[in-house]
């Protein structure tokens, strides 16, 4: 190997250790590439597809694989579910977030969607907060409960 190939190599490796060790960059690999390598060998150990799915995505796929499970039991197809946005999901408890339409898609199958988004109006379920701060999966009924829906999720 020549001598400035060698110190191509150094200052390469030197470049991509400092860039991974400062700001943003390193924030994003301790929250997305450190923690999969660090759970790998327990999804190892659980070759269930279902069990990997649910060590891995947690709580949001929980929510909405228990909602599939009760529309495909009720017999339900077609449901446009309204999902409520991070700030009114805190309610139900700082360990559940609500994805984004796509994601719950790419969890379930299920269509969703988000106050700001134009299919809102089409919406004919609602996840809502109850009382003892579990969110509720309810049936949207009409045109007024699906405005009073929208308004109390994007007012809270």
């Amino acid at each position: 190997m020549n001598t400035r190939t060698l110190v191509l190599l150094i200052a390469s490796i030197l470049l991509v250790t400092i860039y991974f060790n400062v700001g943003q960059p390193n924030k994003w690999y301790n929250e997305r590439i450190k923690p999969f390598s660090e759970d790998i060998s327990a999804q190892l150990n659980e070759m269930g597809l279902e069990k990997r799915k649910r060590l891995r995505w947690n709580n949001p796929y929980i929510v909405f694989s228990s909602i599939k499970g009760y529309l495909k039991t009720a017999g339900i197809k077609n449901a446009l579910i309204l999902t409520p946005p991070p700030s009114y999901a805190s309610k139900f408890s700082p360990a559940i977030t609500m994805p984004e339409p796509v994601i719950v898609y790419y969890y379930t199958g299920l269509r969703s969607t988000t106050i700001g988004c134009e299919d809102i109006r089409k919406a004919n379920f609602c996840i809502v907060a109850n009382p003892n701060r579990i969110p509720s999966f309810i049936a949207i009924l009409d045109s007024t409960d699906l405005n009073n829906r929208i308004t109390e999720l994007s007012t809270k």
